[in-house]
């Protein structure tokens, strides 16, 4: 299940609004073909590694990431494929979240008389599809706050200016981010002063680009924006600033992720703070961030994790 956790994130940032599947076929206890999900109306992973595998594939385990589909979309369903390959178990790393599916293709599955497995490394399939999971259970888009701080919290100099807070390791990885989301938001400020170009600029990278948001200056309802948003089929936001638009997400409980890039850099005095309010006014019940992933990128710190609410 590791392979294929591996072969589906060569899809990354290109299989929206469809999830990144991998999935690998095994014989003899030898991987005899691999498949992974390219893009959304290709084939599915399972379909791809089945062709690779050929009559090879009767009497062969398959293992993939996801619960095999089994409604027809862009593409015939994959259980009908898979029963008539002939394959003898299925090993499945999680259920499939879209309601058309979730469980009924292990069902059609075993009553063909395929074994069934799973689920297996749940938790890591799981992550690696938690935009597609919240969009297609609430039709709302993952929402990740982006941001880079100086050890006292400023995201630029009483001028304005923030270039760069950040090192050059940092950017590369924040570029590495946008690669793998729909969308790359900024507030009205931010793109006045800053004048970003919201794209990826990865060397040698000739993936699809983010689309460009640019929220304000006047008031917007963000909970209705994002509704909108993901009714339009957008699964994820990337928000890199500024602090006022992090502020009303967070305030208005829409961050469902934090990137932190955390600078050895002191500015103190009139420096631009990164939250205004957000609706904590007490040190006993504060918005408590859940570390998933704390490393280093040379000198900066990076933290990654969820927001918790905390007991009051």
């Amino acid at each position: 299940m590791q392979r294929c956790l591996h072969l589906a994130l060569q899809a990354y940032g290109q299989t929206s609004p469809n999830p990144m599947v991998g999935a690998a076929i095994v014989k003899n206890g030898k991987i005899i073909a691999e498949g992974y999900h390219k893009k959304a109306g290709q084939a599915h992973a399972e379909i791809n590694a089945l062709r690779k595998a050929g009559k090879r594939a009767r009497g062969a385990d398959l293992y993939v990431t996801l619960e095999p589909c089994c409604h027809f979309g862009k593409t015939p369903p994959c259980t009908d494929a898979i029963i008539k390959a002939g394959i003898r178990r299925i090993i499945y790393g999680m259920k499939d979240p879209n309601p058309k599916v979730s469980g009924h293709g292990l069902k059609i599955l075993k009553s063909a008389g395929i074994k069934i497995t799973g689920p297996v490394l749940e938790n890591a399939c799981i992550k690696l599809n938690q935009p597609f999971i919240k969009w297609i259970t609430t039709g709302m888009p993952y929402v990740t706050a982006k941001i880079a701080v100086t050890l006292d919290g400023k995201i630029a100099d009483a001028h304005g200016n923030s270039k760069w807070i950040s090192n050059d390791a940092s950017r590369r990885y924040a570029h590495y981010l946008r690669a793998g989301t729909d969308i790359v938001m900024v507030g009205a400020e931010t793109a006045r002063k800053d004048r970003p170009t919201l794209n990826v600029r990865l060397k040698g990278y000739k993936g699809k680009q983010p689309m460009p948001i640019v929220v304000g200056p006047k008031k917007v309802n963000l909970k209705k924006l994002l509704k909108e948003l993901g009714a339009a089929g957008f699964q994820s936001i990337f928000v890199e600033g500024g602090g006022r638009l992090h502020s009303e997400l967070i305030k208005n409980k829409l961050v469902d992720y934090f990137v932190v890039f955390v600078s050895p850099k002191l500015l103190g005095g009139d420096a631009v703070p990164w939250l205004n309010d957000i609706g904590r006014k007490t040190v006993n019940a504060p918005l408590q961030i859940v570390p998933e992933h704390v490393f280093m990128l040379g000198d900066n710190i990076v933290l990654e994790g969820h927001p918790m609410q905390a007991s009051s």
